[in-house]
């Protein structure tokens, strides 16, 4: 029973609405959650979920981004890697983890939030 609610939501979470050319997808076509990968530079996301295994849990945790973190896309590049930051800290992420990332975006900047 786990493996096919385990299909199903990767079926369902699956989405590639990717622009070819690497400009993200607009706000208004996007679903709620969606892969990292597709967010625009400047974008505030946070980070809702990850589809892999518990080797990359650990992995975004050990490098200061686990689940629940608040992000922002600071930079994109053609190949699909991308530099976001948390506080002071900038993060390289390349395209294959960024489309594991499960993200929500965020309406205001944390920082701002004050």
């Amino acid at each position: 029973m786990i493996g096919l609610v385990s299909r199903a939501f990767r079926r369902s979470a699956d989405i590639h609405t990717e622009d070819p050319l690497g400009g993200g997808v607009p706000k208004s076509t996007r679903p709620r959650a969606f892969p990292l990968a597709l967010a625009q530079e400047g974008e505030h996301v946070r980070i809702s979920g990850v589809k892999a295994g518990k080797g990359l849990n650990h992995r975004l945790r050990e490098l200061g981004l686990p689940v629940g973190t608040d992000v922002t896309i600071r930079q994109r590049n053609s190949s699909g890697g991308m530099v976001v930051a948390r506080d002071s800290l900038r993060i390289a992420l390349g395209a294959g983890l960024a489309h594991k990332v499960v993200v929500t975006l965020m309406d205001t900047p944390k920082d701002t939030l004050a």
